[in-house]
């Protein structure tokens, strides 16, 4: 029987990650790593990796059965080039999917995030207005800076990164604003992955960032200077991906 063909989920972090998870998941040719939370992150984990393929599969897609593909979601991939390399190696030809949102609303989301796990201390304004410098953070426990609300959204980065690994044809970037229930950009990526596009997915209208932050709330002052720095970010993504991003502005 021919071997499922593989795809990863590597970012980016409070974009929408796990609804895409879910939406490719509900495909009845594809099946994602379980659990979906808390992510796999088994390209990071040196012991775990050293067991090889089998372990892996065997941990995580002991649940599937014949479907075409296997997909496993973990953000933290996109700032390693270790799980790059890794993942490289042992799928050469895997899809590499990311989902991307405005910049500014992610960084302020993460730090929500950050925040309501415990382990921010600092007020938004000390972080974004004033630089404050971030606590510091167990290195045992954390794949990733829980506080790199900034550098998290240099996306061109993690693209360039994986780029050194994977040929731009397997490469999926969506916009988070322009996927997000919007049925024709799905069963785009249904077309990209190589399963059946025509399927329609029940959690096409799922509600994500159910504890995500009103933005409404945001002092106008951190809006200014994270849209600011991000501008020019945002532009060299634009030419990259021979899109518009206004809808960010």
């Amino acid at each position: 029987m021919k071997r499922p063909g593989r795809f990863f989920i590597i970012g980016a972090m409070r974009s929408g990650t796990t609804y895409l998870a879910t939406i490719l998941d509900e495909h009845p040719e594809i099946c994602i790593a379980k659990p979906i939370l808390p992510e796999p992150k088994f390209f990071l984990n040196d012991e775990e990796f050293s067991k090889g393929t089998e372990n892996y599969n065997k941990k995580f897609f002991s649940h599937c059965s014949n479907e075409k593909w296997l997909g496993e979601k973990t953000v933290h991939y996109c700032e390693h080039e270790k799980a790059a390399k890794r993942i490289s190696q042992w799928f050469p030809y895997a899809k590499i999917v990311m989902i991307l949102r405005n910049p500014v609303y992610r960084a302020l989301s993460n730090y929500y995030f950050t925040k309501g796990n415990g382990y921010e201390t600092r007020t938004k304004e000390q972080v974004f207005l004033e630089n404050f410098p971030a606590p510091d953070y167990d290195r045992t426990k954390f794949y990733i800076s829980p506080f790199d609300y900034i550098k998290r959204g240099h996306y061109l980065d993690f693209i360039d990164l994986y780029s050194n690994y994977f040929k731009k044809d397997y490469f999926k970037i969506l916009i988070m604003e322009k996927f997000i229930g919007r049925i024709d950009e799905i069963q785009s990526l249904y077309k990209f992955i190589g399963v059946n596009n025509e399927f329609i997915p029940d959690s096409l209208e799922k509600k994500i960032f159910s504890n995500d932050v009103d933005l409404s709330i945001i002092d106008v002052k951190i809006i200014n200077k994270l849209k600011e720095y991000f501008s020019e970010h945002n532009r060299k993504l634009e030419k990259y991906l021979g899109i518009s991003l206004k809808l960010w502005e």
